[in-house]
């Protein structure tokens, strides 16, 4: 399965969210924007996301909520800008893993 590209905005218990993607995602799957907001690729769901970032306890039913406060966005692939060289850098990156 190829990986898309969500967007993480942490909202509270921003620093415990940061190190769950940050350890539960390889460096190479994950971008910080700033503190607080990641762009990750992953092949699963935004949920599996958002239980990976403690938004949401891994439960077998309903939502349980984690210690984090957030949201997770899959992205559509269309985004314009202006900021920092690495970005666009890996975005263009998980661009061509995401076309695998």
């Amino acid at each position: 399965m190829s990986k898309r590209l969500f967007a993480v905005v942490l909202t509270d218990e921003q620093d415990t969210g940061a190190a769950n993607i940050e350890n539960s995602f390889t460096e190479t799957d994950w971008h910080r924007l700033r503190d607080g907001v990641y762009v990750v690729a992953h092949a699963g769901l935004s949920r599996d996301i958002a239980i990976r970032a403690g938004i949401f306890e891994n439960v077998e039913e309903g939502s349980k909520p984690g210690k984090v406060s957030g949201v997770v966005f899959k992205l559509n692939g269309a985004y314009t800008g202006y900021a920092n060289q690495a970005i666009w850098e890996w975005l263009e990156e998980a661009g061509k893993e995401a076309a695998k």
